[in-house]
């Protein structure tokens, strides 16, 4: 039989569901705030906790943009628990530039941290933080 088979896997806390409505960001900075605003709020209901870790990211303003690293910078459980499935649903709501730095981001460190990408966003889409604070 197949009991029990798959039940040691990690649970999908952000199930693609929760995002359909969210329009894609195609590196716009005219957009970014405003989809950055939508993603928050869907993530806070969600989970609060990670609704208020992002928020910490993106309030340190993006200044380490590509450099930043969650260690000392936000909840070690909330990064654990959501860092890999935050850059999915990140990779699945953009395209055009923001697709390209994204895959960017990727290639240079192979690894799969949303925070990180939105510390990067920050840097790089933000009217009021390109090129630091």
């Amino acid at each position: 039989t197949n009991e029990g088979v798959g039940h040691d896997k990690k649970r999908v806390m952000l199930d693609e569901k929760y995002f359909r409505r969210l329009d894609k960001f195609s590196g716009d900075s005219s957009t970014y705030r405003s989809w950055i605003f939508d993603l928050v709020m869907v993530l806070n209901q969600i989970d609060p906790d990670l609704a208020k870790e992002v928020n910490k990211v993106i309030g340190q303003c993006g200044s380490e943009g590509e450099k930043w690293d969650h260690v000392g910078k936000m909840r070690e459980d909330i990064w654990n628990k959501y860092h890999s499935e935050l850059y999915a649903v990140i990779s699945g709501l953009t395209e055009g530039s923001a697709k390209t730095a994204l895959k960017g981001l990727y290639d240079k460190d192979r690894t799969m941290d949303g925070f990180k990408v939105l510390a990067a966003f920050q840097s790089r889409f933000d009217i009021q933080t390109v090129g630091g604070c």
